[in-house]
């Protein structure tokens, strides 16, 4: 039996940490008889990865940035669901191994040349090449996209992939065929609401869009410019918000969040990171002590959490060790009961593990992104069991750093999505932030099985694939974060399920 049209998808993956601003400040979001203005004016705590061409696009941050100059086949809505966009409905086969779309007719690229299935092709496969950071995950498992007609692309599947329609809403843009050739990292060419104008771009600092005036969907439209100021200092992006120099923006650091509302700012949350830290050496081949589980579960338990929350979020937060959403099918929450902060237990287990002594521990550093009490937090904690953190400064690199094989343990921020696209990103061999490979045949006979299964049989294989990741500690969360977006009364913005920061469709004037 086919199924036909909507499926519901959630929203994505690795998060930024730390925000700031670098030389450029953009127009006010307000004008001075303090009417809505035609110009969002947002802050950004992240870069472009890699440039603008969507061939090396990122979600979560990236979002942001690229849903002014792309669309996506399918447009995620604030509440998580998957609506149509350049793709208008769509079935899949009885085996779920080709997805049949049905594309708009009336769409062209900002440069005049048409959208239709062929582009579809080219940009999916261009993406599978251009290897960029999310590229594996998004697309990996696709085989080849068929072009049935001008309006219609089969796109082949080598699995059934539980969340491809998400996939395909979060990070796979469509550029113009015709500007492949061109430098789409400085100047991107899509179908979407906003072209960049380049001569109010300021390249590494601040990046000016104007409303396309052929789009297809005006209705998303809603400001006449965008633009966006990249922030290496969330002291200097606090200040534009006070001053009224950017109309929004994300506070990592909690204790701008009292200043931000005391200035009139208002001030949105969401619950979808989690803080803590990576136990990619679970095999101990750069670390022999990670391989033993007694160590990675010692680690673990010396993170006195409740009081992290309290001292390093301010409260904004709470205790949380799984990988999981606690929305989602797989969380547990007897699982952060039972391995809770017990600093006794701990040295126990790192007695047992003939450990008492310690051992020296290597892990990577960025000061732009990791806040000095979370490196304290860490050398003392780790400490209390002997074991010696060297930090190593790897600067603007960190990301890639991560996921190079490099590091047997690392901090990271991570929102948590789907149940299936956190095991994809975080568990499954090839994972990009299972870099050394971790596997285990327990664990891997549950992923295989979840293809194939029911709902109700993949829910209950979740919580079992969760239940294994706690249990043998593949990963130390600490509190999930709860998110805070600074923003003006003249701006009305909300939330985006799983996300760190809204979608740009999410913004339009008050009132």
């Amino acid at each position: 039996m086919r199924s036909r049209k909507r499926l519901v998808g959630i929203a994505a993956v690795t998060a930024a940490l730390a925000l700031a601003l670098s030389a450029c400040a953009g127009d006010t979001g307000s004008t001075p008889d303090g009417a809505a203005s035609t110009t969002l004016t947002l802050g950004m705590a992240q870069e472009p990865n890699g440039g603008w061409d969507a061939a090396t696009a990122t979600n979560t941050w990236g979002a942001l940035y690229y849903q002014a100059p792309y669309d996506t086949l399918v447009r995620r809505m604030p509440d998580g669901s998957i609506e149509p966009m350049l793709a208008t409905e769509w079935e899949f086969s009885d085996d779920n191994l080709v997805l049949t779309m049905t594309l708009r007719d009336d769409v062209t690229f900002s440069d005049g040349t048409p959208f239709n299935a062929e582009a579809v092709k080219l940009n999916i496969e261009r993406f599978k090449e251009g290897n960029g950071p999310i590229a594996s995950r998004n697309a990996g498992f696709i085989d080849g996209v068929d072009v049935v007609d001008d309006t219609t692309v089969a796109i082949r599947m080598n699995r059934a992939e539980p969340d491809v329609l998400y996939y395909l809403g979060d990070g796979i843009y469509f550029a113009s065929p015709a500007a492949f050739d061109t430098d789409l990292k400085s100047v991107p060419v899509g179908t979407g609401p906003y072209v960049m104008d380049a001569a109010a771009t300021v390249s590494g600092s601040s990046w000016t869009f104007t409303k396309n005036p052929d789009y297809w969907a005006p209705e998303l439209q809603k400001y006449d410019k965008i633009v966006y100021n990249f922030f290496s200092d969330e002291t200097a992006q606090l200040n534009a918000l006070k001053s009224g120099q950017i109309d929004a923006g994300y506070l990592a650091q909690k204790s701008n969040v009292a200043e931000a509302e005391g200035s009139g700012l208002e001030i949105l949350t969401n619950r979808y990171d989690w803080q803590g830290i990576m136990m990619f050496d679970r095999a101990g081949e750069i670390v022999p002590e990670l391989g033993d589980v007694r160590v990675r579960e010692a680690i673990m338990l010396a993170f006195d959490t409740d009081l992290m929350v309290e001292k390093l979020q301010l409260g904004y937060g709470s205790s949380n060790r799984q990988v999981f959403n606690e929305n989602s099918a797989s969380y547990q929450p007897e699982l952060n009961e039972e391995y809770s902060y017990d600093l006794d237990r701990a040295k126990q287990l790192m007695a047992d593990a003939g450990l008492a002594d310690g051992f020296v521990l290597d892990m990577p550093l960025a000061t732009a992104i990791m806040q000095q009490d979370i490196v304290q937090t860490i050398e003392q904690s780790l400490g209390e069991l002997n074991i010696q953190v060297r930090f190593t400064d790897v600067g603007a690199e960190y990301f890639n750093e991560l996921i190079a094989g490099k590091w047997p343990i690392a901090f990271t921020q991570f929102g948590a999505e789907q149940d299936w696209m956190v095991i994809q990103t975080l568990m499954a061999p090839g994972a990009v932030f299972n870099p050394l490979n971790s596997t285990d045949p327990t664990l891997q006979a549950m992923l295989d099985s979840v293809p194939t299964s029911t709902p109700e049989e993949a829910a209950a294989t979740y919580k079992e694939i969760n239940t294994f990741a706690v249990e043998n500690a593949w990963f130390a969360p600490w509190y999930w974060i709860d998110g805070t977006y600074a923003h003006k009364s003249t701006v009305q913005v909300e939330t985006q399920a799983y996300q760190t920061v809204p979608s740009l469709y999410n913004y339009q004037p008050a009132g």
